[in-house]
């Protein structure tokens, strides 16, 4: 028997996906909010870059959140418009 448990059969495949992206826009997101509220020296290039950096990963991730979300989307209308087969 396999010890990790299967996903629900109607659960999209990309859900793991969506979420794992939705998950790193929050952290990233959070990350560049609390240098913010620690008070971000704009004297200092090192908290600036690593500002940076964290705002050009949330960005990322929200692209890439964007595209799953839109996929989905896209998938599950053309699964509903595909016609009926009858044998």
């Amino acid at each position: 028997m396999s010890s990790t448990p299967s996903p629900p059969p109607d659960r999209d495949p990309l859900q793991n996906l969506l979420e794992d992206a939705e998950s790193e826009l929050r952290r990233r997101l959070e990350e560049a909010c609390e240098a913010e509220a620690h008070g971000l020296s704009t004297e200092s290039t090192e908290e600036i870059r690593q500002l940076e950096d964290n705002l050009l990963a949330a960005a990322m991730a929200a692209k890439q959140t964007i595209a799953v979300r839109h996929h989905m989307k896209r998938r599950g209308y053309a699964e509903r418009e595909r016609p009926i087969k009858i044998d």
